[in-house]
């Protein structure tokens, strides 16, 4: 029979040393203390928007708060989107081009060794219709 560290169980039958025993306080030391410091930063974070939600019923409306300056809430929300969404789009269309700048040379080859004669045997490398075909 060979000699496994683990048994039919799926159980480690290795012993542990000392420092393994350790190492296994420590890293359960370490969850606990980011366990601790995670719960106390959402319980100071729920805190900040009670009591501003608290400090601002009733007295004044979104359409009321200025922000940046002069703008109202609904305006830089409005901003907000817009530059997000561009950077979605920015980020989307870059993401493709070094997709198609990193598979298309592979994807013709591949094409053009199944069946040279297809017509998508003769597209780009960007996948367009091969100007010579117009």
């Amino acid at each position: 029979m060979a000699t496994s560290e683990r048994s039919a169980v799926g159980v480690s039958t290795k012993r542990l040393t000392k420092k393994d025993l350790e190492y296994a306080k420590l890293e359960s030391r370490t969850r606990l203390g980011l366990a601790i410091i995670s719960m106390v930063k959402w319980v100071f974070f729920g805190a900040f928007i009670f009591f501003t939600v608290r400090e601002l019923a009733g007295r004044s409306t979104l359409a009321d708060i200025r922000v940046l300056g002069n703008f109202s809430i609904s305006e830089v929300l409005s901003m907000g989107t817009t530059v997000f969404t561009g950077w979605g789009w920015y980020r989307e269309r870059k993401r493709n081009a070094d997709l198609l700048a990193r598979f298309g040379p592979v994807a013709a080859a591949r094409e053009k060794a199944l069946d040279a004669g297809r017509s998508s045997s003769r597209l780009t490398i960007d996948g367009l219709t091969n100007p010579e075909e117009d």
